[in-house]
């Protein structure tokens, strides 16, 4: 019979605090970007003139550049010290 061989990581305490970390940050990001757009909406709707609509167009591209790069420089932090600390790999043999 041919034999398989499962990996299997276990994370320990510090690890899994970098996970949910990871994972907080993340969702406190669709969070900030989900209100900024409901905000920017609302108050879209109060602009007259075409002036006004251009340049609150302009400043709403870069708010959510600015959100966008911090959320990437975030997730890539949290992510690369969740990745770090998710525990020494265990090699199980399982015989089909």
């Amino acid at each position: 019979m041919p034999k398989k061989y499962i990996e299997k990581r276990r994370r320990g305490f510090f690890g899994w605090i970098m996970l949910a970390l990871f994972w907080a940050v993340n969702g406190l990001m669709v969070v900030w970007l989900g209100a900024s757009m409901g905000r920017w909406g609302e108050q879209a709707q109060t602009l007259t003139t075409e002036a006004e609509q251009a340049g609150y167009g302009a400043g709403m591209a870069v708010g959510l550049t600015v959100i966008l790069v911090v959320w990437v420089c975030l997730a890539g932090i949290t992510g690369l010290l969740a990745y770090m600390t998710r525990g020494r790999k265990e090699i199980t043999e399982v015989e089909e």
